[in-house]
């Protein structure tokens, strides 16, 4: 009887309903071209990728939007870009998880890698599936139920450390590279009660990763964190932020990291030639370009 109350109380708490969000920030022009983009070009492959460029993100976003691109094409994955802001009056990072509530609603994708313009994907080869199962569903203990997951995120962690916990030494997800498992509803609900918290985050750099680490409290096997930098298998991506040599320059940061890397700048030169969108090709579900860009 204990174990029956107990699953009944869990299937309830997985299905809760999320509150009414009038979304009444929106630009509702801007919205309404997202939703014809979608409609035109369907996202029916199995994994996808969706990459939200900030006007911030401009300079640097024309060297990292062409690798991926590519890196999509090559894996045969969708690449949803987008560029226009969707929202009115909010800090422009809220456009990341407010776009991604339209892809999860309209993509057929079994799951969802969201990546940010301070990103590429480090080994062109290697596509990136393997992070289901190798992190998402990693299981902890024998009994470690891994299914009820339904995004994973990179744990921010320091270095080096012994005991996290003691230490602090892990501070919530690393919101540029996580997973969403895109065929499931509830993963469109964690989606929108992460944008809800716009209204109620401290105004930071650090607001997207705040609200996302305030959903996991409150379902906290739904969101799941591990930390990856340390193994093989979590080099997927090469993630550019201030260092001593560039500062905040990213756009030389990532232009020393084309030039130590043949095949990766040989596709960002391609895709800069004379004629070319300046933020490279953009694939079935681009925009069109804009020429405020």
């Amino acid at each position: 009887l204990i174990m029956c109350i107990t699953s009944l109380g869990l299937a309830r708490r997985l299905y809760d309903a999320v509150p009414h969000d009038p979304m009444d920030d929106d630009d509702a022009p801007a919205v309404a071209r997202v939703r014809r983009r979608l409609q035109e070009g369907p996202l029916n492959a199995t994994y996808g990728v969706v990459l939200v460029v900030l006007p911030s993100e401009l300079s640097y976003a024309e060297l990292t939007v062409p690798l991926w691109s590519e890196y999509c094409a090559r894996h045969g994955y969708d690449f949803f870009l987008q560029v226009e802001q969707l929202t009115t009056g909010l800090r422009p990072e809220w456009n990341k998880p407010r776009t991604l509530i339209e892809v999860l609603e309209k993509s057929e994708w079994r799951y969802a890698l969201v990546v940010h313009a301070n990103t590429l994907p480090a080994n062109l080869k290697k596509g990136w599936e393997y992070v289901v199962k190798a992190h998402m569903r990693h299981k902890r203990y024998k009994n470690d139920e891994t299914g009820h997951r339904m995004v994973f995120c990179p744990w921010d962690c320091e270095e080096e450390y012994e005991d996290h916990a003691r230490e602090g030494a892990c501070s919530g997800p690393v919101v540029s590279s996580c997973v969403f498992w895109a065929k499931k509803s509830r993963s469109l609900d964690l989606v929108r009660l992460w944008y809800l918290n716009r209204h109620t985050a401290v105004a930071s750099e650090q607001s997207l990763k705040q609200a996302l680490h305030k959903v996991k409290d409150e379902n906290w096997d739904q969101i799941y964190y591990k930390d990856v930098q340390k193994e093989k298998a979590g080099l997927l991506l090469a993630t550019f932020a201030y260092d001593d040599k560039h500062g905040w320059d990213l756009r030389a940061h990532i232009g020393e990291y084309l030039a130590q890397h043949q095949a990766h700048g040989k596709i960002v030169n391609a895709a800069m030639q004379p004629g070319k969108s300046l933020l490279g090709k953009f694939g079935k579900t681009s925009p069109p370009v804009r020429s405020d860009l």
